[in-house]
C-alpha cells in the first residue's frame, strides 16, 4: 500500500486539482513527500490561489480510483520533481 500526500480544500470538501492548459483536464497532484506537498501548498497560498488547503496522507490507489470515477488526470510528484503553480 503506497502512502502519498494530496491537498484538500477544507471549504470545498474535495481533493485540489489544477487545470492543464494544454487539454483542459483538471490534474490532482501526489506528493511522494510531505515536505513536497506542503511547499506546493505555499506556493499556491502565496499565489492567492487557494487559501483553505490542507495537505492529507491518503492512499494512493484511493486517489487513482476516484480520479478515474471523476474524469481526472493524476501525477505523481517525486521528491527530486519541483512543480510550480501555474
Amino acid at each position: 500500500m503506497n502512502m502519498v500526500y494530496i491537498l484538500i480544500s477544507e471549504k470545498k470538501g474535495g481533493v485540489y486539482a489544477s487545470m492543464n492548459n494544454m487539454t483542459g483536464q483538471k490534474v490532482v497532484q501526489m506528493f511522494t513527500h510531505e515536505d513536497d506537498a506542503e511547499r506546493f501548498r505555499i506556493l499556491l497560498e502565496a499565489d492567492d490561489k487557494n487559501e483553505d488547503l490542507k495537505v492529507q496522507c491518503t492512499e494512493q490507489e484511493t486517489v487513482i480510483n476516484n480520479c478515474k470515477v471523476f474524469g481526472y488526470s493524476y501525477t505523481i510528484v517525486d521528491s527530486d520533481e519541483f512543480i510550480i503553480p501555474t
